[in-house]
């Protein structure tokens, strides 16, 4: 993403406006005539460009802006103690006090990302549960036509088991990697590529980050770190028993914060 910032007078103003881009990146705007009787608004335009890129981008961050008022100073002169508190004016200009405004956040860059849960899954017996993650980025449409920007990602995995007494257990996290790549259908480097699917065990996740896979049952999230990502699951005993709790894909928890949900409930999609 590319942010271009404008800056310059508000509605009445004379002055040339001057454009702040990520190679030049500060400005300065010069009052060069005020008014005793009214206040001057500086006016902040944000344009903002979609870039493409071959890579997702997979850090979040954001584009800011800070304001300081110059020249910078004594606002006030108190050297004569019969006239204390008179404005200050140094070489011809007001002093101002040091007081940033900002950084204010004009743009913020989300990850690309999938969030899932998967609601139910146990480990117990004779039973299993497996997930099947699909990155469909690769699609038969082209970007061109409304499809999706290939990409690669890896993927995260919170579990959170219960506890075998009963209560909530401790949770467990695997994000895949060149050392960590249990099941099928990874890359060498532990990322799942455009056009691919990544199945396994959740007995074989669980062995993976180090925590007893046997006798548990419990939930689990599943974050990518590509955008239309998609899962299954099925939970069975290899033989005549199958069950199939699915995993749902959510609304990104940056963006809809779950504390505050906006209709009450919780909205998943298959």
């Amino acid at each position: 993403t590319f942010c271009c910032l404008k800056a310059g007078f508000g509605a009445g103003g004379t002055l040339p406006s001057t454009t702040i881009t990520s190679s030049a990146n500060t400005g300065t705007i010069e009052f060069i005539g005020t008014s005793l009787s009214s206040t001057e608004t500086l006016q902040l335009t944000s344009t903002v460009s979609n870039v493409t890129f071959t890579s997702a981008v997979g850090t979040p961050g954001a584009i800011t802006v800070t304001a300081t008022m110059f020249p910078i100073g004594d606002g006030v002169d108190n050297s004569d103690p019969t006239r204390l508190q008179v404005p200050t004016e140094a070489a011809g200009y007001p002093q101002v006090v040091q007081a940033d405004v900002g950084p204010v956040a004009v743009v913020n860059i989300v990850a690309a990302n999938t969030t899932m849960l998967l609601p139910y899954f146990a480990i117990t017996g004779a039973f299993d549960t497996g997930i099947a993650i699909s990155n469909t980025t690769a699609d038969a449409f082209g970007v061109a036509g409304g499809g999706a920007n290939p990409s690669a990602g890896t993927i995260k995995v919170d579990i959170f088991p219960t506890a075998q007494g009963g209560g909530a257990g401790t949770p467990v996290s695997l994000t895949t990697s060149a050392t960590a790549r249990p099941g099928a259908g990874l890359s060498s480097d532990g990322t799942l590529a455009a056009g691919a699917v990544w199945t396994a065990f959740m007995s074989q996740i669980l062995t993976a980050a180090g925590a007893p896979a046997s006798n548990v049952t419990g939930y689990a999230f599943i974050s990518t770190n590509f955008l239309n990502a998609h899962g299954a699951s099925t939970l069975t005993d290899f033989k005549t028993f199958s069950f199939t709790p699915g995993i749902f894909v959510m609304p990104p928890p940056s963006a809809n914060s779950r504390s505050n949900l906006k209709e009450g409930v919780e909205m998943l999609a298959p």
